[in-house]
């Protein structure tokens, strides 16, 4: 009988063991999860990954972590990497929204998008109000001419968020491709109200404003966007055509 209690007890022991051990680990893997997070919002992303890495190190099976350091990956323009850790957190969790979302936009930067297209519906079918699931199918569409789908996507995109300066300057891009002018523009003005600093929107604007022959405007939008950026290419080139167009 003494015997039993005595192997009873050293189980029990064995088993407190375990179990403490593994709330360690796990305390362990949060607090390296947290400090990439911290990381992250501070962008830097290689401080970040290295985190991520500890975490998965000892939680290897965390789908929540591998969506974190694919973020980063895709930060840091390491797509292929970013889809490698997106495609494990999806193994884990098939019905991950935001992974989905996050593999559709590295899909999309690598020109692939046909498969962003279709992570991008996956992300929208698991949850409808992923306003950036919206923003990118929308940039999708209009890769593929798509311009009424693309619209209606920014639309959306615009609608679950009104204060994204880039949902405007795409669905102007999308306006002007199809010769709506005076749209492009008021959606440029909204992204540039919302963010003065965008040298893209401000070139962007200046020609719709050309199309339009309003080349005063168009050649002020020009240098606007040289001043913000003096090395922007286009901005340049459009401004030595506006100039030509006005005789100058």
């Amino acid at each position: 009988m003494k015997n039993f209690v005595r192997l009873a007890l050293t189980v029990i022991f064995v088993v407190a063991c375990m179990i403490s051990a593994a709330v360690e680990a796990a305390d362990d893997a949060e607090s390296y999860l947290r400090r990439g997070n911290e990381y992250y919002l501070k962008q830097n992303f290689e401080q970040a990954i290295q985190c991520y890495t500890k975490a998965l190190e000892i939680k290897p099976n965390d789908a929540e972590v591998y969506y974190y350091r694919g973020g980063a990956y895709k930060s840091l323009g390491k797509f292929e990497q970013a889809i490698q850790d997106l495609n494990k957190a999806l193994e884990i969790n098939p019905k991950f929204a935001s992974a989905y979302c996050s593999r559709g936009i590295a899909y999309y930067e690598l020109k692939n998008y046909k498969q962003a297209f279709q992570d991008l519906n996956k992300s929208i079918k698991l949850y409808p109000k992923e306003r950036i699931a919206y923003h990118y199918r929308g940039d999708c569409y209009a890769q593929m001419k798509d311009y009424e789908h693309a619209i209606q996507d920014f639309d959306k995109a615009i609608e679950l968020n009104p204060n994204v300066a880039l949902s405007y300057n795409d669905r102007g891009l999308t306006y002007h491709n199809i010769g709506q002018y005076e749209r492009a523009i008021q959606d440029y003005t909204k992204a540039i109200k919302l963010n003065p600093d965008d040298a893209e929107a401000y070139n962007n604007r200046g020609c719709s404003y050309g199309e339009l022959a309003q080349y005063k405007l168009a050649l002020k939008d020009f240098e606007k966007a040289l001043e913000i950026d003096p090395n922007h290419r286009l901005a340049r080139e459009n401004r030595q055509k506006c100039l030509r167009a006005m005789g100058r």
